[in-house]
């Protein structure tokens, strides 16, 4: 009943315990296959989990430990080629995937290794679901975030300017207002520029805003360009609502981004501070002629 890689002493144990003792094993051996060697594992080739994954990668990925094997799929495959067919698997699933919180992170995981020429079929089912629609959802902004972080500007163009255009509708957004805080930081030049002369456009519609607003603001004063933090700082050193502490579980961002534009205002107080008035001749005559008496 028992193969000599058994241990010699479950020989002596009662035929049904041996039976109950094999299924039992066979069955966390099975378990191991499909889960938790996957977490437990270091090297992901000793997993070949290359293999299986093509033609259920949609199902795969909606799954929590199928999306990281078909994510370990995309990154160890052996040629752009075979990446391609993986990733087109989602084709015409795209905003489905978006939605799982399982299945986004292939597809940022396609956005950061197929090349950028095949890309556009993410973009294009993103677009015809809503560019802005994406970067409020809660996983969709990360989507979005890959895209600006990995794709040439121009193949995203489109998709900045329509976010551009509903500037404060992303930005106050809570999960949107991450999208902005990466346009507002990386990238071409000119396009982050542009993020930065919308803030300063629209600073108090910001600053008045309980998480999205003040978040973007604060990312802006902490992260980005000296010339640039300087020019914002000194637009909300004037607005009142830094002052405005009355919602407790706002406190926190209001703060935040007080602290940061104190900090700037410090560095730059002798170029922003009033010129110093001139002693009045009159005082300090009267000083000298006291003092001479």
């Amino acid at each position: 009943m028992l193969s000599d890689e058994h241990p010699a002493w479950m020989r002596y144990l009662p035929a049904n315990i041996q039976l109950e003792r094999l299924r039992l094993q066979s069955t966390q051996q099975a378990n191991a296959a499909c889960s938790g060697t996957f977490h437990k594992a270091t090297d992901l080739n000793e997993l070949h989990i290359g293999n299986g994954v093509a033609g259920k990668v949609l199902r795969l990925s909606m799954a929590a430990i199928g999306c990281r094997q078909v994510q370990a799929a995309l990154e160890e495959a052996a040629s752009d080629e075979e990446r391609v067919a993986l990733a087109l698997e989602l084709k015409g699933h795209v905003c489905e995937a978006i939605s799982s919180p399982h299945a986004n992170f292939v597809v940022q995981k396609c956005i950061e290794v197929l090349p950028a020429t095949v890309v556009p079929f993410i973009i294009d089912e993103v677009e015809r679901a809503g560019f802005i629609w994406a970067s409020k959802h809660k996983y969709g902004c990360r989507v979005i975030q890959r895209l600006i972080e990995f794709c040439p500007a121009e193949q995203v163009h489109t998709m900045v300017n329509s976010l551009f255009k509903s500037f404060l509708e992303v930005a106050r957004h809570a999960y949107g207002t991450h999208v902005f805080q990466l346009l507002a930081r990386s990238g071409p030049e000119k396009r982050r520029q542009q993020a930065w002369s919308l803030m300063e456009e629209h600073v108090e519609a910001l600053v008045s805003h309980p998480r999205g607003g003040c978040g973007l603001l604060a990312a802006a004063m902490e992260h980005g360009e000296e010339e640039d933090k300087i020019r914002l700082a000194a637009v909300l050193r004037h607005s009142p609502h830094l002052d405005d502490g009355a919602a407790a579980w706002r406190a926190p961002l209001v703060a935040r981004l007080r602290e940061a534009v104190d900090e700037v205002n410090f560095r730059v107080a002798p170029t922003l501070s009033e010129p110093e008035q001139e002693p009045e001749i009159g005082a300090g005559a009267r000083f000298g002629a006291a003092a001479a008496l």
